[in-house]
């Protein structure tokens, strides 16, 4: 059987659409619900380039707490702690890469 990896795929306030990846790289359209957040966790493999296209998020990053609006980004390099949480009434659409 096999699996459609670019169906969405929800983790309760979460939903997380692949658009493309290789070897190397990924992108993913990720929204994120009123409430919805991602606690603690360190990319071991990837750095991670966040593109907020809707809404406002709040990122935790090495400690530093950094908010983040439409048309903004932010980048995590691997090896570096990160959260992330929708503390807003709005969902969050990002890029993730």
């Amino acid at each position: 059987m096999a699996i459609n990896i670019f169906k969405p795929i929800s983790f309760g306030k979460e939903v997380f659409h692949l658009q493309s990846y290789d070897e190397n790289s990924f992108v993913i359209n990720y929204t994120l619900d009123s409430g919805g957040g991602v606690p603690p966790q360190i990319p071991i493999y990837m750095d991670e380039h966040f593109l907020i296209m809707q809404g406002e998020i709040t990122f935790n990053v090495d400690g530093k707490k950094i908010e983040k609006k439409k048309g903004e980004d932010i980048f995590v390099s691997k090896g570096i702690v990160h959260s992330i949480k929708n503390g807003g009434t709005q969902w969050v659409f990002m890029t993730v890469t």
